[in-house]
């Protein structure tokens, strides 16, 4: 695709998949917009200030949000056309995170300023902030129904909260970690959430609730397509970029497949040694992919 000799780092796939968005990792301060089947460059866009460290499209694929770590604004850039189309200006500090609302009306944003945001797409202002961590927010995700964002914060708060986007009231705060600094993500239905952090360990809530449902050893996590699996990974950092639920890892990881219902570990594969890698739940749940350091294991369900 005309990456060679480059690494990229972050990427992500648009939704109908025919479009690949990347930041080229290093010091350079660009995202490339590529087509995914010719692997032609689309679009270079040219703005940020450092790198740039975070990248999503939003439901309708027509967007395209960046985040870049010495930052804290958040560019918009349209997809067709590669033009910025606004910038998300509030946040005192960089911005770690980034997610579009399942309608693509709302952007969510978590930063190292303790805070999340919430703003419209369209006209780029903010709608709320959301104030109550006493750490970095690493994670901010909308639930499926766009209603409600469940956050996750560092070493100093070791918490995650979900929070009514409508009010911006805090709900439910979740708490049993030692060291969250975390990725947090919503079941399929929107009734549970997955946990994963510093600690070692993943863990599911019950979001009415706010109740522990659920213990494993994994640094990060996510759940399959249908919600009746989750995906672990021990040995991993804890970062999870969402393209097929991809999440970053170092070497020597155990990847598990855990039933939610029971808490039953269903397989237990190996694999991985380079020093870094990429372990990705494709979205029909048949295979798992586990990439890095000039090598790929790829393992099909049954």
């Amino acid at each position: 695709m005309g990456l060679k000799g480059q690494t990229v780092s972050p990427a992500a796939f648009s939704p109908d998949g025919k479009i690949l968005v990347t930041g080229i990792s290093g010091f350079d301060k660009i995202v490339c917009i590529w087509d995914a089947k010719s692997g032609e460059k689309l679009h270079t866009l040219v703005g940020h200030t450092d790198r740039v460290n975070f990248v999503a499209f939003s439901p309708d694929g027509k967007k395209i949000v960046t985040a870049s770590r010495g930052e804290n604004t958040v560019p918009i850039w349209d997809v067709e056309t590669g033009a910025e189309l606004n910038k998300l200006v509030g946040h005192t500090d960089r911005v770690f995170s980034v997610a579009f609302s399942p309608d693509g009306k709302k952007i969510a944003t978590g930063g190292r300023d303790y805070t999340v945001r919430i703003w419209d797409v369209e006209s780029g202002g903010e709608l709320r902030k959301l104030e109550g961590h006493s750490d970095f927010v690493h994670s901010a995700v909308f639930s499926p129904d766009g209603k409600i964002i469940v956050t996750g914060s560092g070493r100093r708060d070791n918490t995650a909260r979900i929070w009514d986007v409508e009010t911006g009231a805090e709900l439910k705060k979740l708490i049993g970690h030692r060291s969250l600094g975390c990725t947090a993500v919503f079941s399929p239905d929107g009734k549970k959430i997955v946990t994963a952090g510093g600690d070692g360990t993943a863990r599911i809530w019950d979001v009415e609730l706010g109740r522990e449902l659920r213990k494993w050893e994994a640094n990060v996590a996510v759940f399959s397509a249908d919600g009746k699996q989750v995906i672990t990974a021990h040995g991993a950092r804890s970062h999870i970029a969402q393209i097929w639920n991809e999440m970053t890892g170092s070497k020597n990881i155990t990847v598990r497949i855990w039933d939610v219902e029971s808490g039953r570990e269903l397989k237990k594969l190996k694999g991985g040694t380079g020093r870094s890698g990429v372990l990705a739940f494709s979205p029909d749940r048949k295979k798992i992919v586990l990439a890095g350091d000039g090598s790929a294991h790829i393992w099909t369900l049954e």
